[in-house]
């Protein structure tokens, strides 16, 4: 995904379950399409409940108040969407959310997926929390996940070399240039204790990291580069926590140890990231 196709999404999936996350997330989606006048497609769903398939009227008791709340969130979220200008399309499905978040996103292929970070609880149409953290997963497109309803003012972008890192340091490009919003390229040496730090030079990183300092810089991009030894997930952690408002970084990424995969790094930095979170497949 380059730079110039996140300027210029023309369809962002939004999911929607009238949280206040998923307010955030409405939000944050409409901050992304004004530059292109993308088209926001607001997504519910309302859970099914297998263990009462063979007993279909008390099932009907139970899905009806969930269908109605969701129909009045979409209706909330359309709302916003409108009074922003931009075009809402609404879908509500059926199932479990996840899975359903993930078919939709398969089989419509948008730009960009966005969710709230945290949900209502179990008791509610619940859509993002866990669900967030399913979707980055598995979803085929860069997802968003949504802290709070702070604007993208400045952008941490975990480098590693790898292909994945390179996708990611491309999106927050485009949308660094859209918003001025200054960057942050880390790159992270993998130090575990004291007795081994500094083993490692800190310009180890100069063959990936220069030609981005470069390219952002030709840009217009205000960027600055970092380099750490420690946790590539809590250095990553600790950094944003420097007054950064997203963090944009790679699905997947170099070896196995300090890799930026789900399931290693990037996975600590969903669960842990003290804001909106960029997975970029």
């Amino acid at each position: 995904m380059s730079a110039r196709s996140s300027l210029g999404m023309r369809r962002i999936v939004v999911a929607v379950d009238g949280s206040p996350g998923a307010s955030n997330a409405v939000r944050a989606a409409i901050r992304l399409a004004l530059p292109s006048r993308a088209r926001i497609d607001l997504v519910g769903v309302v859970p099914t409940i297998p263990e009462f398939s063979r007993h279909l009227d008390v099932a009907r008791v139970l899905i009806q108040p969930m269908r109605e709340d969701a129909e009045s969130f979409m209706s909330q979220a359309r709302k916003i969407v409108d009074e922003a200008g931009l075009e809402p399309h609404i879908t509500l499905l059926k199932g479990h959310p996840a899975e359903e978040i993930c078919d939709y996103v398969e089989k419509t292929v948008p730009d960009l997926t966005v969710l709230g970070s945290r949900g209502l609880g179990a008791q509610k149409i619940h859509l993002v929390g866990s669900v967030g953290y399913t979707v980055a997963h598995f979803a085929r497109t860069p997802v968003l996940l949504v802290r709070d309803d702070t604007p993208m003012r400045k952008l941490l972008v975990p480098i590693d070399g790898s292909p994945a890192a390179s996708r990611a340091a491309q999106w927050a490009a485009g949308i660094a240039k859209a918003r001025g919003a200054p960057v942050t390229l880390l790159y992270v040496i993998p130090q575990e204790t004291e007795e081994v730090k500094f083993t490692v030079s800190r310009g180890v990183g100069e063959p990936f990291l220069g030609p981005l300092l470069k390219s952002f810089r030709e840009r217009g991009i205000t960027v600055e580069r970092r380099v750490e030894y420690g946790r590539p997930a809590g250095m990553i952690i600790h950094v944003a926590r420097e007054g950064h408002d997203l963090i944009v970084l790679g699905h997947q990424g170099r070896g196995a140890d300090a890799t930026f995969s789900l399931g290693g790094v990037t996975d600590r930095v969903l669960h842990y990231a003290p804001c909106s979170t960029l997975v970029v497949r």
